[in-house]
């Protein structure tokens, strides 16, 4: 598998997540998540409410899909005046309640109750049957809004997190899945993030997966997955008990599904790393887990994430 002409990706979904997650345990006015980053609440239930509501209040633009609102009134009524407003609601609105929707609507446009201009104010877009495609969900809608890419572009925002738990209908799970591989060669980078996984498209090429810092006990990865959806994919890695070495993935072949993290630059890799492998990154290698992976086709990277210590309630 030729590299020498693969584009290179660097991915460094964590760090989003311990950013939040710290600034959310003290006041917003003495620390603040210094990372951009936009989140979107898709329809689901939410399982880690102290994660969500660091994720959420912290994000630079904040996103509703439908009957996402509905988790969110639910979590606004559970802590009073401590969840910020989303900036943006979209669908086709078949799912989200008809007291969340005028709620949020008073909240926003011409002659809501904040008025014209105020950067708090909630934008609505209905997607209109007669402009819906029925190969669309309204996830893949939200993404591509002329006003979503506009203020990522203004915010200047790298990252959109999606936050879904994955649970429930089969269906919307590979619904999601298929949003990544239609969003999958466009900026900023787009993650699927749950209680306790992130998973993103590799787009074919060389990508550099920082998962987590060495010694840091507050976040770490311990597994992965690589999933060929949609094709064979040729993939080789670095910083795996068991790399893959020009290995074909194929569902009905082989899949790699239950991977265990170690990353180059430790003892395990070292012993498996060829004596001519570049070196020049071995400071970076000491402070991060860092698996390398190059692939022929666009793949399906999932992994899992823990917290050592329980998070701190202060919702």
């Amino acid at each position: 598998m030729s590299t020498t002409s693969s584009p290179q990706y660097d991915w460094n979904p964590l760090e989003v997540v311990e950013s939040a997650v710290v600034a959310g345990q003290v006041p917003r006015s003495k620390y603040g998540c210094d990372l951009k980053y936009a989140i979107i609440l898709l329809n689901q239930q939410v399982l880690n409410e102290e994660l969500f509501l660091s994720l959420w209040n912290e994000a630079s633009l904040r996103m509703l899909v439908d009957g996402g609102g509905n988790h969110w009134k639910f979590l606004s009524r559970k802590f009073p005046d401590l969840v910020q407003f989303p900036h943006v609601v979209c669908g086709n609105f078949d799912s989200i309640r008809r007291d969340t929707l005028e709620m949020l609507r008073r909240r926003g446009g011409p002659g809501s109750e904040l008025g014209d201009g105020d950067e708090d104010v909630v934008e609505i877009v209905h997607f209109h049957h007669e402009e819906k495609s029925s190969s669309e969900s309204d996830f893949m809608q939200a993404v591509n809004l002329p006003i979503f890419g506009e203020r990522l572009s203004s915010l200047q925002i790298p990252r959109v997190l999606a936050y879904c738990e994955t649970s429930g209908r089969f269906g919307q799970i590979m619904a999601n899945v298929e949003t990544l591989y239609k969003f999958g060669k466009k900026e900023p980078q787009l993650f699927l993030i749950s209680s306790s996984s992130i998973t993103f498209l590799l787009p074919a090429g060389r990508h550099k997966i920082k998962c987590g810092e060495r010694g840091h006990e507050f976040l770490k990865i311990s597994h992965c997955a690589l999933l060929p959806i949609g094709t064979e994919c040729t993939v080789s890695t670095e910083g795996l008990v068991n790399d893959l070495k020009n290995e074909t993935l194929s569902f009905g072949k082989a899949v790699l599904t239950n991977a265990t993290v170690v990353g180059i630059g430790s003892k395990e890799a070292d012993q498996k790393r060829s004596n001519d492998h570049d070196k020049s990154h071995a400071a970076e290698h000491d402070q991060y887990v860092i698996v390398l992976v190059t692939n022929s086709h666009p793949v399906l990277w999932d992994m899992e994430f823990e917290f050592d210590n329980q998070l701190k309630n202060v919702w």
